[in-house]
């Protein structure tokens, strides 16, 4: 009775820690939601906004019927591809229920984040099974959720931009980590539960490749590791080869894709946009236990194994972030990206239960370690907050140009580009479907040269000929002129070739008539 009576007792207190961390993690997209000016609509943006748009764009393809994503901020004919396709498929999914692609997306965050935390969980009992282990699974659990990393000199969270280290951020981060986390934590948990079902870590390692490569390779490597510094054994050693099999086709893949148009220009743009900052500053956005991982070396007899595995992983990362990616030409944020707070937190309480035997001292310690990176919490949520406090057209969009986007999803294909500036340019592939001359500043090709031309056009510097061919040699179906457009002062009204096909109070929409 009194296992029972622990039991129902745990269950209540994960539940609400893990409903505790999903708010907190959602309480910037509510708070944008609830702050929404009069006459305005919340585009749903989340983190930044270039990245936000495309994704979205993705899971409106998928209701719309197609099978692979395509670049819908470019003009330029390309091929096709599988990448981001859980977006595409999440969009069918969601389709179904007739959900809009906004609400498909934040949805995907909730899922995926409940998904990734339960797993850390079904993991952690794993590491601490006994019943007696309740205090370092619970606790465990608490500082992975509610754990945060210092400020810097300037009252600022470390490496601020990158969300996946912060707790108030990084389980409802965007919704391919999210998966890939999951995925990753799959392949873990398919280990140590001792299944016997091959089809599933190949099912998993398949689906991670496409997902989150990077995050595959820490998998793959860390087991490899694994097995070199711990008692072989056939089944990891299968498992590997299982692995390693599965991550062929994306490998092959992404090989192939990344040679091609606009995918190699987005391939480009993140081998050449790596952040810098250093070893630690990266410890000290996770925290205190970046720092006191080292003592899972005193953990307890029962634990080695557990603390060789969680030392590969922490080694595997390290590795491949500040050295190996650099070699590989592959961009090292990706790597920290991965949820190392996860074994930093084991490995601490695998420490501190050396030294504190009893329960209410590994607790006082658990909410030492809390307390102090509080700060760190609040100001992040401060700053999420008033991330968009301008409330630009582009996070807000007047309902005068949703009503526009409204037209053109319900009277155009989406196969139709629509030249407009970058704001609408932004907002009309995941709010109307439809493809655009410019949008986005990585998947637009030759974006600078494309911004300088339609502003020319919008300014009224093209003759009639001139603006004529420009239209065409573009790809352009619609001309969208909004107020943004409007500004740089031209009459592209008057050009004969353009007929009106929507008219608002500050909107025109036009079609190309190339006769």
């Amino acid at each position: 009775m009194k296992k029972m009576r622990l039991e129902k007792y745990e269950i209540l207190i994960v539940f609400f820690i893990i409903f505790l961390t999903i708010f907190l993690n959602f309480f910037s997209f509510l708070s944008r939601s609830w702050q929404t000016p009069p006459g305005r609509v919340f585009s749903g943006a989340q983190f930044y906004t270039d990245d936000y748009a495309v994704y979205v764009s993705y899971i409106r393809q998928g209701q719309e019927g197609r099978w692979t994503t395509t670049d819908k901020f470019t003009s330029e004919p390309h091929p096709s591809s599988l990448v981001h396709e859980e977006y595409l498929l999440w969009g069918k999914l969601t389709g179904l229920f007739h959900l809009s692609p906004i609400f498909s997306y934040h949805l995907a965050r909730l899922i995926f984040g409940l998904l990734f935390l339960l797993l850390i969980y079904f993991f952690l009992k794993k590491v601490f099974p006994s019943p007696k282990e309740f205090p370092q699974r619970l606790l465990a659990l608490i500082l992975i959720c509610l754990g945060n990393g210092f400020l810097d000199k300037s009252g600022q969270p470390f490496l601020s931009w990158l969300t996946e280290v912060d707790s108030t951020q990084r389980f409802a981060c965007l919704p391919h980590y999210l998966l890939g986390f999951s995925f990753s934590l799959a392949i873990f948990n398919w280990y140590f539960s001792e299944n016997k079902n091959w089809l599933w870590p190949f099912f998993f390692g398949l689906v991670l490749g496409f997902v989150l490569p990077s995050s595959f390779l820490v998998v793959f490597v860390t087991l490899a590791v694994f097995f070199l510094f711990s008692k072989k054994s056939f089944r990891l050693a299968f498992l590997l080869a299982i692995l390693f099999l599965s991550f062929l086709p994306s490998f092959f893949y992404y090989q192939k894709i990344f040679q091609v148009p606009p995918w190699s220009h987005i391939f480009a743009w993140e081998k050449a946009n790596r952040p810098a900052f250093s070893f630690w500053q990266y410890l000290a956005a996770l925290g205190p236990t970046a720092f006191l991982f080292p003592l899972g070396i005193f953990a307890p007899k029962e634990k080695r194994s557990w603390a060789i595995f969680f030392f590969s992983l922490v080694g595997v990362v390290f590795l491949f972030a500040f050295f190996a990616a650099a070699k590989l030409n592959l961009n090292p944020t990706r790597f920290l990206q991965f949820p190392l707070f996860l074994p930093f937190v084991v490995l601490t309480i695998f420490g501190f239960s050396r030294f504190l035997k009893k329960p209410f001292l590994l607790a006082l310690a658990t909410a030492f370690l809390l307390v102090i990176t509080l700060p760190t919490s609040f100001v992040s949520l401060k700053n999420q907050k008033e991330m968009y406090a301008d409330f630009s057209e582009l996070i807000y969009p007047g309902r005068e140009l949703v009503e526009a986007f409204d037209f053109l999803a319900k009277n155009t294909s989406p196969s139709k580009t629509v030249l407009t500036l970058y704001q609408a340019g932004n907002l009309i592939p995941f709010f109307a479907g439809n493809k655009v001359y410019l949008g986005h500043l990585q998947e637009t090709l030759n974006y600078p040269s494309k911004v300088k031309l339609a502003e020319e056009f919008f300014a009224g510097k093209m003759s009639p000929s001139q603006a004529k061919e420009f239209l065409f040699q573009g790809k352009i179906d619609l001309v969208f002129l909004s107020p943004q457009e409007k500004s740089l002062g031209g009459k592209i009204e008057v050009y004969p070739f353009l007929k009106p096909i929507y008219q608002g109070q500050t909107i025109t929409i036009f079609e190309f008539k190339n006769d």
